[in-house]
This record gives structure tokens, C-alpha cells and sequence, in this order.
């Protein structure tokens, strides 16, 4: 049987126990409470305290910060803020580097290539194709870097801008090496000579131009010239009469350096061959069975050239060589092209057009008397004689003398005429015991049909014989 001390021990240790629960648990509700309530002393926006608050973390209003939503046992409610952390966004960078060197020197009358630059944006990417260049001579903006501009300092700069309105510019500068020798050509390079055989003439070389950079004195005078045709080393005269590609070479030895300069003198045909014609169209009448023959077309045409090789060719309005003869069935146009090429391939064309028409026009003439009439027959029986010449007969398309010319005294019966003279006689009556007279008026018509019988418009002449003189 336990003794009193050892109960007493025993209810000691579970009051120790028990009290270390209690406030084991006192200060876990102290701290659920200090994270799911708000201070007792908050109070609403009349003054009201706020009871019984229940947090809400479903809520946020922006991503910056998070809204906690308070429920008090009356239905007020209230919002509690906390602060979240925002993350800083990648600034973009936009650089620009040159390639290369920054500054370059270049050989007088060398080759300047230019390295370019590299641009770059971390948002937008490559942007080398959109830098701007320019370039600066003694502050002035020029087309490009002249090398044959000795002891000259260029600058080339570079700029870039990007979509964000930034901009990064970076500098060359080239720098053009003086030489010892200035070596130069003169006259025109390359020198082009038009090929001419008619009257030919000689190319006359300008030469070169060489002198020293320290005191300007000429050495011209030790270059070396060499001419090469085609290739080939060429002595003699360079004519116009002779095609071809001819090169000269300048050589000059100074100072160990050697400098060269090399002219092009081209002799070539260059002018198209001149394509004529008489007209620029040509009229022919509507005939159901007739042709306007290929050969009668291409005689229309002349032409000429330096080169005596030409190969012609006759096309039609669509550029198709032609074939087949033209028909004069149809009235209408139809243009055609002379195409002439020598053997250069320079091409000299003329345009004309055939007209196929019909003819509806008379043709027209004159009609003129022709010296004084004439008196024949004895007395008492005369004859007056009156002769009137046709003249001007002419016709649209009929040559004149395909013109049927014809006459007549009473408008009815008519007499073709052969020739040009029309010759009418009047019959008269003189008295001589009574010195009377009778004279007979006439009247002449004359007209004229060409080959599609149009007839012209009656020509009427009055004929009245004068006075006939006192003769036996």
C-alpha cells in the first residue's frame, strides 16, 4: 500500500503536467489567433469595432498586392492589405561596334573596303542593315572616299536607331597614304570610238601624267607604254576602220615602286542601221482578187549601215516576221515594221502602214481651147473648126493614163478620145452678094471614168462661133 508521501508525489507531477499542457495550449491559440484575427482595437469607417473577423486570402486586387476580406458577426466587412514583391523587368540595351579598325590607312589610288559595323538590340535583334552611313570630308559630306585624293582624311559614321527612338553612333576614319610618285592618266578613260569605214581616223593617245610628290618635277618621260588588241600585243595605229578592244598600259619604275595605269580604247559599232521610207503610208485599191506582195512591202523600204552584213526582217503589228501576202479583199490598215540588224546587234526599225481603201473619188481634168478656130469650105458652105486640149487628168488610183476620157456634142452619144485634142466642126452659110452671115452655137461635154467607174461631174462648154471675117 503506497504511503501518503508517494500520492502526494504522484498528484504533484500531474498538476506540473496538466499546467504545462494548459499553457502549451494557451499559447497555440494565442498564435492561431495573432495570424486569423485583427487587433480587437480596428474599428469601421463610423467608428464601429470590428468583431469576429474572418480573413478571406482568395482575393486579390491588383498583382502587386493581396486583399484580405473581414466578415464581422453584424455583416460589416473590411479589407486588410499585405504588400507583395514585384519583380523588376529586363531593361533592353541597344549597342553598336564598329568591325574592324577605327582607323583605317589606304595605298594612294588603292582599295578601301569598307569593314561595316555590328547592331544589335536585345529586344529587337540585328538592326547592322539599318545602320545610316555617312561620309565626311573636312566637315562636308561627300558621295564616297576618293583614294586618288592623296594625304585626304575621311570619316564615316555610323548610326543606328531602334523602334524605342534610341540612337548609338560610332566613327572611322581613313586616311589616304601621299605617295612618291603622282601617276595619273589623262584624257577620258575608258575612251569609246565609233566604228567607221567611210571615213576613218586614228586614235590620238592623251598619255599619262607623272610627277614627284616632294617638288612636283615630271617623270613622265620614263613610262613605258604597251598596247594589247584583244589580248594580243598590238603595234601600229588604232583606226576607227578596225573593231576591237585595244588596252594601254602604263609602266613607271621609281624608288623600287612600280606604278601602272591602263586606258581602254574600245572601237565598236554603236549606231543602228537607218531604215527609210518615202511615205509613212501607203494606199492601195480594194480588189477582191489582188495581193500586196511581201516583195512589194519590203521594196518600200531602204536602208543603210556601216556594216554591210544586215539581215532585214518584215514583221506585222504583233511583231511576227511576215509570211503571206496581204490581201486587198478587205478595206483597212495594216502596219509593218522593217526590222534591219548588223552584225553588232544594233537595230534600226521604220513603221508604215498599207491601206487598203476603195475608191470613191472621180478623177478630175482641164479643158482648155486650143489656138482660134478655123475656117474651111467655100463659100456659101463654111465649116468653122473649134479644137480644145484636155489637160491635169488625175485620179486617186488610177495613173492618168488609165483615165478613159470621152466627149459629146448632144449629152447622149459619146466619143472616147485618143490622145488629148477634141476637135469640133460647126457648119455656116455666107452670102457674098449680101455680105450676110449665119452662124450654128454648139455645146461640148466632156467627161472621165476611172478603173473603179467613178465618173466625173459633166464638163459643159458653150460654143459660139464669132463674126466669121470677109473672105473669097
Amino acid at each position: 500500500m503506497a504511503t501518503n508521501n508517494e500520492n502526494e508525489n504522484k498528484r504533484g507531477i500531474i498538476l506540473f503536467i496538466s499546467i504545462l499542457v494548459i499553457l502549451l495550449l494557451l499559447f497555440i491559440g494565442i498564435r492561431a489567433c495573432s495570424n486569423k484575427k485583427v487587433d480587437s482595437n480596428k474599428k469601421k469607417d463610423d467608428g464601429t469595432p470590428i468583431e469576429d473577423v474572418i480573413i478571406d486570402d482568395n482575393e486579390d486586387e491588383d498583382e502587386n498586392e493581396t486583399l484580405y476580406v473581414a466578415s464581422t458577426s453584424n455583416n460589416n466587412t473590411a479589407k486588410v492589405t499585405k504588400a507583395v514583391a514585384k519583380t523588376e523587368e529586363e531593361v533592353p540595351v541597344l549597342t553598336l561596334e564598329l568591325n574592324g579598325n577605327s582607323t583605317v590607312e589606304i595605298e594612294y589610288k588603292g582599295a578601301f573596303s569598307d569593314d561595316w559595323v555590328n547592331a544589335f538590340d536585345t529586344k529587337e535583334g540585328d538592326l547592322s542593315q539599318s545602320v545610316v552611313k555617312t561620309v565626311y570630308l573636312n566637315d562636308q559630306v561627300v558621295d564616297t572616299i576618293d583614294t586618288n585624293n592623296a594625304g585626304a582624311t575621311y570619316t564615316i559614321k555610323y548610326v543606328v536607331t531602334n523602334s524605342r527612338g534610341e540612337t548609338k553612333t560610332v566613327t572611322r576614319t581613313v586616311k589616304i597614304k601621299v605617295p612618291d610618285v603622282y601617276f595619273s592618266l589623262k584624257g577620258q578613260n575608258p575612251v569609246p570610238i565609233e566604228y567607221n569605214t567611210s571615213n576613218p581616223t586614228n586614235y590620238n593617245d592623251a598619255g599619262v601624267e607623272a610627277t614627284l610628290s616632294t617638288d612636283g618635277s615630271d617623270i613622265s618621260g620614263s613610262t613605258n607604254t604597251t598596247i594589247t588588241k584583244d589580248g594580243q600585243v598590238y603595234t601600229g595605229d588604232v583606226s576607227s576602220s578596225e573593231k576591237g578592244e585595244y588596252i594601254y598600259t602604263y609602266t613607271l619604275e621609281y624608288n623600287n615602286k612600280t606604278y601602272t595605269e591602263t586606258r581602254t580604247v574600245t572601237v565598236e559599232d554603236t549606231t543602228d542601221p537607218e531604215v527609210t521610207s518615202v511615205e509613212d503610208s501607203y494606199e492601195y485599191l480594194l480588189d477582191a482578187n489582188g495581193v500586196v506582195s511581201i516583195n512589194d512591202i519590203t521594196s518600200l523600204f531602204s536602208y543603210s549601215d556601216q556594216d554591210s552584213n544586215l539581215t532585214a526582217t518584215l514583221a506585222d503589228e504583233n511583231g511576227n516576221p511576215l509570211t503571206a501576202d496581204i490581201s486587198k479583199a478587205t478595206v483597212g490598215e495594216y502596219p509593218f515594221t522593217m526590222n534591219v540588224e548588223d552584225t553588232a546587234g544594233n537595230i534600226g526599225t521604220k513603221t508604215i502602214t498599207i491601206k487598203i481603201v476603195e475608191d470613191t473619188t472621180a478623177p478630175t481634168f482641164n479643158v482648155n481651147s486650143s489656138g482660134s478656130p478655123t475656117l474651111t469650105g467655100n463659100i456659101g458652105n463654111r465649116k468653122m473648126q473649134f479644137t480644145y486640149a484636155v489637160s491635169n487628168i488625175n485620179d486617186d488610183y488610177t495613173d492618168s493614163g488609165d483615165v478613159i476620157i470621152e466627149y459629146s456634142t448632144d449629152g447622149s452619144t459619146w466619143t472616147r478620145l485618143n490622145g488629148n485634142n477634141i476637135q469640133i466642126s460647126l457648119n455656116t452659110t455666107y452670102s457674098y452678094r449680101n455680105w450676110e452671115y449665119t452662124s450654128v452655137a454648139a455645146t461640148l461635154y466632156v467627161r472621165a471614168t476611172d478603173n473603179s467607174n467613178n465618173t466625173s461631174d459633166i464638163t459643159q462648154i458653150n460654143i459660139d462661133p464669132y463674126t466669121l471675117p470677109f473672105s473669097i
